[in-house]
């Protein structure tokens, strides 16, 4: 596999930086999680304001996490050939590849045609590429995601906002929702905690330990409760969550309902996933226990929000995170998870 990637890397390389044209029309290719998508939510609203039209290309399964979102003009799902087909006919005046892509998406992002394409600079087995790009954007080391995002600006002539948030719609019913919820509960007068213990199952390393959860939960006064988030790759932790009496607390909903009870609680404790993206968007302080990712670059965005981790590197550059690139040294968890430590101010 790391010749197939070393060729690839090799036909394509890092062109020659030009100037970026007209930018009325844009595109940009995001192949990768909801937490991803919401990564790029603060460019999409700034290329809004200084008047572009930008459709965003996403997986179908992860589009919800845009649905609403005024500042993108259409959602294209990724359909293969045929999704090529349709995009190379609108003729983009911009495509750009949001950060964090690996090579299929690069591969993809190849076999699109624009006026002009944008892509950072990736190393593919120890080469440069930045995928056939015309513009060639260089990472930080360490620098989150949504400023690789909004490097793209300075090519365009733009000037980044001095401030930058998420943005995410949270529709009527789902409000509605939540607020029943809370009250069929009897949370008003209850500091609400949310708690997201898992992962999509091919990223299962990047969890916390539920037994830890659990103790965690147990421990909680009387003035707080917890409420468990889990999705459809997770019925391993509800069957623990279950073992130990505390089905009662999880939720298992909508993304839209999702995001309208994180709006509700007082913190979300999470690994390095989505769904602390989503709270982060609807204003949710959180806490990140990050085990083994890249988590400078992928931790929520902004200064409520806290990390827990033993080791304070991260995962150098973007290393793909599978349990045979895993330095053992940058995997420790904090091994007892105390309330404490989730209304600290530890970084």
């Amino acid at each position: 596999m790391k010749a197939f990637w070393k060729l690839v890397s090799r036909s394509l390389p890092v062109r020659p930086v030009k100037k970026a044209g007209k930018t009325s029309t844009i595109l940009i290719v995001n192949l990768q999680g909801a937490g991803d998508l919401l990564m790029t939510t603060p460019l999409t609203h700034t290329l809004k304001k200084k008047g572009c039209s930008v459709d965003v290309l996403c997986l179908a399964a992860k589009a919800e996490v845009l649905e609403g979102n005024q500042d993108v003009k259409k959602i294209l799902h990724f359909q293969g050939l045929r999704t090529l087909r349709r995009v190379n006919r609108r003729n983009y005046d911009l495509i750009f590849l949001a950060h964090g892509a690996g090579p299929k998406s690069g591969l993809l992002f190849r076999l699109l045609r624009g006026n002009t394409k944008a892509s950072h600079i990736y190393d593919l087995a120890g080469h440069p590429t930045s995928f056939g790009a015309d513009i060639s954007i260089a990472q930080t080391p360490r620098l989150h995601r949504v400023e690789e995002n909004t490097k793209i600006l300075h090519e365009l002539g733009m000037a980044r906002p001095s401030s930058m948030t998420y943005h995410y719609t949270i529709p009527q019913e789902a409000r509605h929702y939540a607020d029943k919820l809370w009250s069929k509960r009897g949370l008003e007068k209850k500091t609400v905690i949310g708690i997201h213990p898992g992962s999509e199952k091919k990223q299962a390393i990047k969890r916390y330990p539920i037994s830890r959860y659990i103790s965690l939960i147990q421990s909680l006064p009387p003035t707080h409760e917890a409420m468990v988030f889990l999705g459809p790759d997770e019925e391993e932790l509800l069957q623990s969550l279950k073992e130990a009496g505390l089905e009662k607390k999880v939720v298992r909903t909508s993304l839209p309902r999702t995001a309208a009870l994180l709006r509700k609680c007082a913190v979300v404790i999470h690994a390095d996933t989505g769904l602390g993206h989503l709270a982060a968007a609807v204003g949710t302080r959180t806490v990140t226990i990050a085990g083994p990712t890249n988590w400078p670059r992928t931790k929520p965005y902004g200064k409520d929000h806290t990390v827990i981790n033993d080791r304070k590197q991260g995962l150098p550059r973007d290393r793909p995170m599978e349990a045979g690139n895993v330095d053992p040294e940058r995997t420790t968890f904090k091994k007892n998870l105390t309330l404490s430590d989730i209304q600290g101010d530890q970084k």
